[in-house]
């Protein structure tokens, strides 16, 4: 439920609060019996320039069920945000395809100039993760490989593996040796 949209200098926080019951994670049972409530800070897409803060009240509950074994459960907004999440999960998929369209540097300077700044690292973090949890894809026509460093002035180096059909990351390699390529491409023919 929306409480309040206010401006502050070149920055929107809108202010909203959670539904008045949840269901227990592991048990599923409907409960409206609260625990406590407390506020949940995230980043959102920007509105006309200006960054966006989300301020969302959210509660604990307590699970009525007898049987349960989780007697206080925090509510959850799945299709808001992931747990522990501290953007949104648009904002979050939208910093995802800037850091895999661009790249650090270039894609820091256009997320600032959208209204939504992030730094390089963030979004190669993000490149990383994707690959982490890509399901597997079938065979790959066309392999694009590159070296690239796993941290800034840090000797260790990895491959990247692109499928320049799809578009897609294939995956990342811990070095940069020759051997784990071959041996790469023998499981991938």
């Amino acid at each position: 439920m929306l409480r309040s949209v206010e401006r502050e200098g070149n920055r929107w926080v809108v202010e909203a609060s959670g539904s008045p019951a949840a269901a227990c994670p592991d048990c599923g049972t409907l409960s409206s019996v609260r625990h406590s409530k407390y506020w949940r800070q995230l980043k959102d897409l920007p509105v006309q320039g200006g960054a966006v803060r989300l301020k969302l009240q959210v509660g604990r509950w307590r699970c009525p069920h007898p049987v349960c074994a989780r007697q206080i459960f925090c509510e959850r907004l799945p299709q808001v945000m992931r747990k522990h999440a501290q953007e949104t999960n648009r904002l979050g998929e939208v910093v995802q395809w800037v850091g895999y369209a661009l790249g650090g540097r270039p894609g820091e300077r256009l997320s600032g100039r959208l209204g939504f700044p992030v730094s390089n690292d963030t979004l190669l973090r993000r490149v990383k993760q994707l690959t982490r949890f890509r399901p597997p894809s079938g065979p790959i026509p066309v392999v694009g490989v590159d070296e690239w460093a796993w941290r800034k002035g840090y000797s260790g180096y990895g491959t990247i593996l692109v499928d320049l059909k799809q578009r897609v990351v294939a995956d990342l390699l811990p070095d940069r040796s020759a051997a784990s390529f071959e041996q790469w491409l023998q499981q991938h023919p």
